[in-house]
């Protein structure tokens, strides 16, 4: 059946108005550097987390959606197949620093590439501003703790818990000891034994040992030897245990 003259107008004109909405988007394609040829937006980020987790560590446990494209550039295969493992971690790096404005995950997948270039204190920095900025991650706050204990920073450390805590009230072995030994570590014994006294649900018969062990160094040896002798009677079964690791706590200055 033949079109009428008012059906014709009006495909002709929706294709005119078709046509100008694909030319204005090519225009602003262009106009991004994303014309044939150009690397894709944001290519240089997922290309950085492609081949960081392909080499193993904590990026590998982060969940990131990849666009195809990206994993079979040239570029990425060339650089999954670098010999030179530290050029490749430096590249990343790069790459995720320039990406820090515009993806969130930038900073975290940074700092497990500065982390593995030994680049300790510049991955710290990195990790407090994640997790400060973004979604609770107890692994994040986990891993910053760890590298802060490291460092011997345990001002910050002792910050990074308490927050740690404020944000996710759950029985945690790993903050519960950061916790201890920040205090311990800053000389606050009297803090570190009356703070760690109360963890046995989470560090079960380690808190009385470490507790022993603040107690000791703020004077009170007597006491903190009553104390793991209870500690002995009330776990047999971890005698061994429990004597192993007094016997590395006592005689230390810093745990």
């Amino acid at each position: 059946m033949p079109l009428s003259s008012t059906h014709k107008t009006v495909c002709i004109v929706a294709l005119l108005v078709l046509a100008a909405v694909v030319a204005a988007g090519a225009g602003l394609y262009h106009l991004m550097g994303y014309g044939k040829g150009a690397p894709m937006p944001l290519e240089s980020y997922y290309r950085a987390v492609y081949v960081l987790q392909h080499l193993g560590g904590p990026a590998a446990e982060e969940l990131e959606d990849i666009p195809a494209g990206v994993r079979y550039l040239d570029e990425t295969e060339s650089l999954l197949h670098h010999p030179d493992t530290i050029q490749v971690l430096q590249r990343v790096a790069d790459d995720l620093a320039e990406a820090r404005r515009s993806r969130p995950k930038a900073p975290l997948f940074e700092a497990y590439a500065r982390l593995s270039l030994g680049e300790r204190e510049r991955a710290v920095s990195l990790l407090t501003r994640y997790v400060v900025e973004n979604e609770y991650q107890a692994r994040s706050y986990a891993l910053l703790c760890e590298n802060l204990y490291a460092l011997s920073d345990y001002t910050s450390l002792l910050l990074i818990c308490r927050e740690w805590a404020e944000r996710d009230a759950t029985c945690l072995e790993n903050r519960a000891y950061y916790l201890w030994a920040a205090m311990h570590n800053l000389g606050r014994y009297a803090d570190a034994a009356r703070g760690v006294a109360g963890q046995g649900r989470c560090l079960g018969w380690r808190a009385d040992i470490y507790e022993a062990k603040s107690l000791a160094a703020s004077g009170h040896r007597g006491q903190a030897e009553n104390l793991v002798s209870g500690t002995l009677a009330r776990f047999p079964e971890e005698a061994r245990q429990i004597r192993r690791l007094w016997g590395q706590l006592r005689d230390r200055e810093s745990v």
